[in-house]
């Protein structure tokens, strides 16, 4: 973790300035949030950001929008880059969390259909997910992080799908670079309940509700099925994919 402050291009300020203003207006909150710093491997440096960074440095927003005078119109931040002499390792690549959920001890994988509104890939059928923070205690010696995030993955799973940490376990964690979106960490999350049950249990909860009105479910076997028929979010069907393929050569074994 690195002790510096991340902060937008100059190229972007303007840009950033607006959408501080816009944002606020529609009932946003410019939380913490974790930078990658550089290329997105292993180990991962981060340092701080706020989440008003990484919309103003959104590869697929499009500046002249909201600033038609200082901006070209129609041109995406992507495309911006070259003319402006910047990367994208010089965006706020913030580090996201998405779940794979693994209902019936992993004869089922499960998704979502994520609600409109919501800061990141909205009303798209895709993995859940979760933003965890930068902590103001990062940088000392002794700060716990298996521990932070454990406790962050507990927490979401309980509001998104009512399971107490005795009722699933933490699998294997897969670090995925997504270059149109966000770098994100896709984490294994297998319980005994069937996705019928923990839909059963979530119904009519407004709170799960504002995150994802509609939980979807297959077999294992039937993901590539799933992956050809149906409008997927690109990093979720890579990851579902590659999943389901680790998981059905392990069960053979």
């Amino acid at each position: 973790v690195s002790d510096k402050q991340y902060t937008v291009p100059q190229q972007l300020q303007p840009y950033r300035n607006t959408l501080d203003t816009v944002l606020t207006e529609k009932g946003m909150f410019n939380g913490n949030i974790m930078v990658v710093e550089r290329d997105v491997e292993v180990p991962l440096t981060l340092y701080k950001g706020g989440f008003f960074d990484f919309k103003a440095t959104q590869l697929t927003a499009i500046p002249a929008d909201l600033l038609p005078d200082s901006y070209p119109a129609g041109k995406t931040i992507d495309e911006l880059l070259p003319q402006y002499g910047l990367d994208v390792n010089q965006m706020a690549k913030y580090l996201g969390f998405a779940f794979i959920m693994l209902p019936n001890n992993g004869n089922e994988i499960s998704f979502v259909q994520r609600a409109k509104g919501l800061g990141i890939a909205a009303d798209c059928m895709a993995l859940s997910g979760a933003t965890p923070p930068f902590h103001e205690d990062f940088l000392k010696e002794d700060f716990d992080f298996p521990g932070y995030f454990r406790k962050i993955i507990e927490r979401e799973i309980a509001e998104e799908y009512k399971l107490s940490p005795n009722e699933f376990r933490i699998g294997t964690c897969y670090l995925i670079d997504d270059k149109k979106s966000v770098p994100f960490v896709a984490i294994e999350i297998t319980t005994p309940l069937s996705t019928k049950e923990i839909a059963q249990r979530s119904y009519g909860d407004k709170e799960i509700i504002r995150e994802h009105p509609i939980l979807y479910a297959t077999s294992l076997s039937a993901v590539q099925t799933l992956i050809q028929r149906f409008p997927l979010l690109p990093s979720s069907a890579y990851v579902m994919d590659k999943v389901a393929d680790q998981m059905s050569k392990f069960n053979k074994v």
